[in-house]
């Protein structure tokens, strides 16, 4: 019985930690900042309870040795990089049950929602609903003004970014049950929110995302899903290294289509010194003095977070890839991957879900293949 309790109670502090740091990500109201960094600090904390509850009540000797460490190297990442979204997206995976990863996801799904229109709202009834902001974008070897709103995000495509997550965890939750009228009325909205944000890398993404989901049962789709996740990764650093050293046409017309995402990539690996706990990278310039936003995730957490962490995490991910039966579970790791190929919240568990059902399947894999 007193089992049972604990377990409710640690399930409720999940939850609560989960809306708090949600909130903390989705929200962006001027007057809300403090309390925004209230939450996240108590969602964060919340956090570190459950952890350290699991280590010392649950865990085997061997097991609490190795979260340990890991626990110390993550936060000697957080101390020098000065980010800390890492070590949040370590704490769950920690602490995350296959019995609490559906009501996770709601969480995220409803506060994300939430979130937005609370921000939405905020913006508009200060600002009205005229939409002005328009700027000069080349599509097919022409200029063109594009209306580019944010709607109180700083920027237009977090507001798109944003909106993709209550529309995977939708996916996730009903995976398989959707009904059609369902689908269209989530290509009609996202549409629509292409013409308020002009955001081409989330059309593409969602567009591809709701595409291959009609794929995900089809014969062959598992390898074609985990190849396709690796060239990812692959490419992440492939293109920036080749951008540095080789002039390619098409590969300055591929950087320019990302918005300088490449050049930007290319950047953060020439201008930092790679180490094994990370570097501060906030306002890293460039030889020519521009602001360096290295917007792809994978080469963001090697520069910022340096190779320790990002060799622990991308062997995590990289394990449940290569070893994983379960389609579903591909499907949101490769959508994730190819819309944070050009973001940079991959290993952020709040912006992506995929990293708390890893944790799950990570220990499912490893007891497994410990048996055989």
């Amino acid at each position: 019985m007193r089992k049972i309790i604990n377990e409710e109670i640690n399930d409720n502090l999940l939850s609560v930690s989960v809306f708090l740091l949600s909130i903390n990500q989705f929200v962006s109201i001027p007057w809300f900042v403090k309390i925004q960094k209230i939450c996240g600090y108590f969602g964060v904390a919340i956090l570190l309870v459950l952890f350290i509850h699991k280590l010392v009540l649950e865990d085997t000797n061997k097991t609490r040795i190795i979260k340990s460490i890991l626990l110390v190297l993550f936060l000697t990442s957080v101390i020098y990089s000065g980010r800390q979204f890492i070590l949040v997206t370590f704490l769950l995976m920690m602490v995350i049950e296959k019995d609490n990863i559906d009501t996770t996801i709601k969480i995220v799904m409803y506060t994300s929602l939430f979130s937005i229109l609370i921000t939405v709202t905020n913006y508009t009834s200060f600002n009205g609903v005229s939409f002005e902001n328009y700027e000069n974008r080349t599509i097919f070897g022409r200029e063109i003004s594009v209306l580019k709103e944010s709607l109180g995000y700083n920027h237009a495509n977090k507001l798109f970014l944003n909106s993709f997550i209550p529309f995977a965890s939708y996916l996730y939750l009903n995976f398989g049950i959707i009904k059609r009228y369902v689908h269209f009325i989530f290509v009609f909205l996202f549409l629509v929110l292409f013409f308020i944000t002009f955001s081409r890398t989330g059309l593409i993404c969602y567009l591809f995302s709701h595409f291959a989901y009609f794929f995900v049962d089809k014969k062959y789709s598992s390898s074609i899903m985990k190849f396709s996740f690796f060239t990812v990764v692959i490419f992440s650093f492939l293109l920036p290294m080749l951008y540095m050293r080789i002039d390619i046409t098409i590969l300055s017309k591929l950087n320019r289509a990302l918005s300088d995402r490449i050049r930007y990539s290319a950047d953060g690996i020439n201008l930092t010194k790679l180490t094994a706990f990370g570097t501060n990278i906030d306002g890293l310039r460039s030889q020519q003095g521009y602001i360096v936003t290295v917007d792809n995730s994978f080469v963001l957490t090697l520069v910022s977070y340096g190779y320790v962490v990002f060799g622990i995490m991308m062997s995590i991910v990289s394990y449940v890839v290569a070893f994983t039966k379960n389609r579903k579970l591909l499907y949101f790791i490769l959508i994730f991957g190819i819309y944070y190929f050009a973001e940079s919240y991959f290993f952020s568990a709040i912006y992506n879900f995929s990293l708390l059902l890893i944790g799950v399947e990570f220990e499912r894999i490893y007891n497994e293949r410990k048996n055989i």
